[in-house]
């Protein structure tokens, strides 16, 4: 894949999965043998577990949003910068897609 696409698909992480809430997106956006690693050490494989995990963040933080910063890229690499926002939270966040 492109550097632009990869860029495209991480993009659409944020906006469709993860503002939109449309988890079911996630099964065609990633592969199969991908896998997220946290920075609180918890470590998600296959779409079923981000599933569960961003269900279970969604209630906790109904409100949240995010709003893509910057996507950078390189080779089969990218990494986004998102500023999030709702009423109980605030975060900065970075996101890698190898």
């Amino acid at each position: 894949m492109s550097v632009e696409h990869n860029k495209v698909i991480l993009n659409r992480f944020w906006e469709e999965v993860f503002n939109r809430r449309n988890l079911d997106l996630i099964d065609e956006l990633f592969t199969q043998d991908w896998s997220y690693h946290g920075a609180a050490g918890q470590e998600l494989k296959a779409s079923q577990a981000l599933k569960q995990f961003l269900s279970m963040f969604f209630n906790a933080f109904p409100d949240l949003e995010v709003t893509v910063e910057d996507l950078i890229a390189e080779g089969d690499k990218v990494v986004s910068r998102v500023i999030g926002r709702g009423t109980h939270m605030s975060i900065l966040s970075y996101l890698r897609l190898l």
